[in-house]
């Protein structure tokens, strides 16, 4: 039996009735020759029975019987594929009308081992206080599709100089795997460093290794997926400022690592670290990189300033002021001074702020509730 043209990875616990319309989004596309791997994260709703009832041969269902973290799952979903071209999703995400089509085409006219896509960013209702009912924009910012033809070829020098910038705690680029489609071989070639996703926040570890690794890599500006932030997703709780939960929402060992030599502070910057590290230390020799660690220490020091400022102190570890260097010390004594400590601040933390450049296309709707309504709408299609 030959293997699919594609592979739609959704990783899932306990949010069905998301699933359905991702789900949903793929079984739509013109395009027929896919599996959707569905990962069950040791969930309590009877996914199985749904994906029962679909009685479709193209969807590959196993539930873990425990609880595994992000990146444990992740690579759960990627062991069970076959396809010659893999993408992975979320629960929360799906595919515009006529992604597989057009991606199908793509990677047949040309030896890209990796194609780089738009997306939009789906806000579901009930997650930012600001957006009460929800609310769709294009959600592309990656600096190199700022400029020029819709589709490129990104050089390597151009791709490392991105992932230098990763390095260095900034952002130039999204992380996030909706945006890649990456081939099999592609896959095989970064696992030889390990398993291909990785750390603490495996998406930034993935992309960046895709990134070095891809003979040719492609980018595509048009937006192509939905990205979500449902009200049960980590970006729920990184809006409500919520960090804690949504670590232990991800199941990660954030929570527990005691490294004296990193700060306490956001969960996104630690898993940032980690992420920057596994690269390195992987990849580091092969594509002459190397760690800023400072850049991290310094973004730790502007989240909790912000912390302090905002009356928020007890969300600030005990440990945070004694791992601080002698120099950091003082830093920390004059950002919270006072008098003009605040101010200061705010210019500390615009200078380390993670995204240096600003980034807000207007949005395509401002209220909507569901996947399927967001599909619906004419803008989406990118046929």
């Amino acid at each position: 039996m030959s293997s699919p043209r594609f592979s739609l990875l959704l990783p899932t616990s306990n949010r069905l009735s998301l699933l359905r319309q991702a789900v949903a989004s793929i079984r739509d596309q013109s395009f027929g020759d896919f599996e959707i791997v569905i990962s069950d994260n040791a969930s309590e709703e009877d996914v199985g029975q749904y994906v029962r009832e679909l009685n479709d041969p193209r969807i590959i269902y196993s539930r873990s019987s425990e609880r595994l973290d992000v990146t444990a799952n992740w690579n759960r979903a990627l062991a069970l594929s076959s396809g010659e071209l893999v993408l992975m999703l979320g629960d929360d995400d799906g595919l515009a009308r006529g992604y597989l089509a057009r991606l199908d085409r793509l990677a047949r006219e040309t030896d890209a081992e990796a194609i780089y896509t738009g997306a939009f960013l789906l806000t579901y209702p009930g997650v930012s206080p600001s957006l009460p009912a929800g609310e769709l924009r294009p959600y592309g910012y990656a600096r190199f599709m700022g400029q020029g033809p819709e589709l490129r070829a990104l050089p390597y020098d151009e791709r490392r100089r991105h992932v230098l910038t990763m390095l260095s705690g900034r952002v130039s680029f999204g992380f996030n795997m909706q945006f890649i489609l990456v081939t099999r071989q592609l896959l095989q070639r970064v696992s030889t460093y390990g398993e291909f996703y990785q750390s603490l926040f495996p998406d930034y570890y993935a992309m960046v290794a895709c990134f070095l690794e891809a003979r040719q890599l492609l980018s595509l500006r048009r937006d192509c997926v939905f990205i979500g932030v449902s009200p049960k997703s980590y970006g729920f709780y990184h809006q409500r400022q919520r960090e804690t939960e949504g670590a232990t929402f991800l199941h990660t060992e954030a929570t527990k690592r005691d490294r004296q030599d990193v700060l306490p502070g956001s969960h996104i910057v630690t898993g940032w670290q980690s992420a920057a590290e596994t690269i390195v230390a992987r990849l580091g020799a092969r594509h002459a990189l190397k760690l800023s660690p400072t850049a991290f220490r310094m973004r730790q020091i502007a989240h909790n300033v912000g912390l302090f400022h905002a009356g928020r102190k007890e969300q600030i570890s005990p440990d945070f002021r004694k791992r601080l260097l002698d120099s950091e010390k003082i830093l920390w004594s004059i950002l919270t001074a006072p008098i003009v400590g605040r101010r200061l601040s705010r210019r500390f933390q615009h200078r380390v702020r993670l995204i240096p450049f600003d980034w807000s296309p207007p949005p395509l709707a401002t209220a909507v509730e569901s996947l399927d309504q967001a599909r619906a709408l004419p803008a989406t299609f990118v046929e």
